[in-house]
């Protein structure tokens, strides 16, 4: 007996697969990588860290001054927007390359705990806009003494 290989006819969703696939390259590009996906999703990159007192948010905010950033912190959020302008001549220019985003952008950060929002502190060095937030005296890790009995 001869065996043969299987191959699976196309299909009514053949042609479906090939247009998301052409919309897919179309808009992300064919070479598309990890670090180019992150950047396209998600603006600005954003870390969060927590100290002993406070949580510690840094984001890369490169080219943008304080004026063109808004911070509001409430209740467990931290929200940043702003307007990234564009940078290029309107008129005497051709453009050959555009990957920069221009416009306005918003992100939430849920913060890991309870914060003191009236007392937080933002500020811009390098691109870099940190925003420290302190933890209200209940979420503080506290010591406690342990007595011995003897």
């Amino acid at each position: 007996m001869a065996f043969r290989a299987w191959i699976p006819s196309p299909g009514p969703y053949a042609q479906l697969q090939r247009e998301m696939n052409r919309l897919f390259d179309t808009v992300f590009g064919r070479n598309l990588g990890p670090g180019r996906v992150r950047a396209a999703c998600v603006y600005p990159g954003t870390n969060v860290r927590e100290t002993q007192d406070a949580y510690v948010v840094a984001c890369e905010v490169p080219g943008l001054e304080m004026d063109d950033l808004e911070v509001t912190v409430t209740a467990g959020q931290l929200t940043l927007s702003g307007v990234r302008r564009s940078s290029i001549p309107d008129e005497g220019a051709t453009l050959h390359r555009r990957e920069r985003d221009t416009g306005q952008f918003s992100r939430a950060v849920t913060l890991p705990g309870p914060v003191q929002s009236d007392a937080a502190e933002a500020t811009l060095s390098n691109g870099v806009l940190t925003v420290r937030i302190p933890k209200t005296e209940e979420s503080k890790p506290k010591r406690v003494h342990v007595q011995v009995d003897s």
